[in-house]
């Protein structure tokens, strides 16, 4: 991958992470799911992905996905490098 395709990817990337986060402020959580779902195959090692998706399921009162989600989210964050 070129260091511009870089640049591009990281672009769409949050864009689409912000218009999620829009989303789910406005209290349109699936069309947040959908797009934080997507964003996890883009970036399955953006904790922030994961931890986003866990806060879309708790406001639709599940509990247990939301807290498996947010432990793979705090996992993936303490594999980060330093």
């Amino acid at each position: 991958m070129t260091n511009h395709e870089t640049t591009s990817t990281k672009i769409v990337f949050d864009a689409m992470f912000n218009l999620a986060v829009d989303c789910h402020e406005r209290g349109k959580i699936e069309d947040a799911l959908d797009m934080f779902r997507a964003l996890s195959f883009l970036a399955p090692h953006d904790p922030g992905v994961w931890n986003a998706l866990a806060r879309c399921h708790e406001d639709l009162g599940q509990e247990e996905t939301a807290a498996l989600l947010r432990s793979l989210g705090a996992q993936i964050q303490r594999e980060l490098p330093s």
